[in-house]
């Protein structure tokens, strides 16, 4: 529970410096514990990112300490907007990554048909949890209540939150 905090006070520094460098040229910065999303109305150059974190850095000399995974720098264009894992739609709905949804309606389909060899109820029950927080489109209450018989003979989430609202 604390890693994100440790993170942050380690980077702090590194991250303010980032930060200044996005001000200065119009790119949209925000961290959450070693998690960074960059996004601009133009396109960002992956090579553009990748010399201001390095050179962030450096100026601290963290560079031996601290490199980015290559394969997790996205770029993204389009109408949705997407930060760790949450999607903001062309009509500012929230949502999840399709492929959450898609997980959580296959795992279904296969509880429904009696098929069990993909379950994970940990995986799954999360996953519906950060989808029900998240999701504003209406897409997950239309799921869960079509398999309304799966999700509570497995007792996945508590159907009656949806008749709350």
């Amino acid at each position: 529970p604390v890693a994100g905090t440790l993170a942050n006070v380690i980077i702090s520094r590194p991250v303010a410096y980032i930060k200044n460098m996005c001000d200065k040229t119009g790119i949209k910065f925000t961290v959450y514990a070693d998690d960074m999303t960059f996004s601009s109305q133009t396109f960002l150059q992956k090579e553009t990112i990748l010399n201001m974190f390095n050179q962030a850095f450096e100026s601290y000399n963290m560079q031996n300490d601290f490199t980015l995974n290559e394969k997790k720098i996205h770029g993204c264009s389009g109408t949705n907007i997407s930060a760790t894992g949450v999607v903001i739609r062309e009509d500012n709905k929230l949502t999840c990554h399709r492929d959450i949804y898609q997980t959580i309606r296959q795992t279904l389909y296969q509880l429904n048909k009696g098929d069990e060899s993909h379950y994970n109820y940990n995986k799954l029950s999360g996953q519906i949890a950060f989808m029900y927080m998240v999701d504003q489109s209406g897409k997950l209450e239309k799921l869960l209540k079509k398999y309304e018989n799966i999700v509570k003979k497995y007792s996945l989430f508590n159907m009656s939150k949806l008749t709350e609202e």
